[in-house]
């Protein structure tokens, strides 16, 4: 037995190939994954619903995010921001 939430998409392909699944089993399988997700995904909303929000929580989890934006952005400079800079030096 196999917890749902922890299977990862490789599974089936390993399954079938071992002859442990045919090809319709997997999609019923894959199918039983699927709703299962939206299950979870629904109870999810459910309980971040009922469960307060405290605003300086939400704020420092924005704060945290907006940080890790900028410094991916800056760690990986885009095609466009190296042309400008050529065009800056040529003038």
């Amino acid at each position: 037995m196999f917890d749902l939430k922890t299977f990862e998409p490789g599974e089936l392909d390993r399954l079938k190939g071992k002859g442990l699944l045919t090809e319709e089993e997997a999609k019923k399988v894959q199918a039983v994954i699927a709703n299962r997700a939206v299950e979870w995904s629904e109870q999810l909303k459910k309980e971040k619903e009922t469960a307060p929000v405290d605003i300086n929580t939400l704020l420092a989890e924005a704060d945290h995010y907006r940080r890790k934006f900028e410094q991916s952005k800056a760690e990986s400079p885009s095609p466009k921001n190296e042309e400008g800079s050529e065009e800056d030096n040529k003038e």
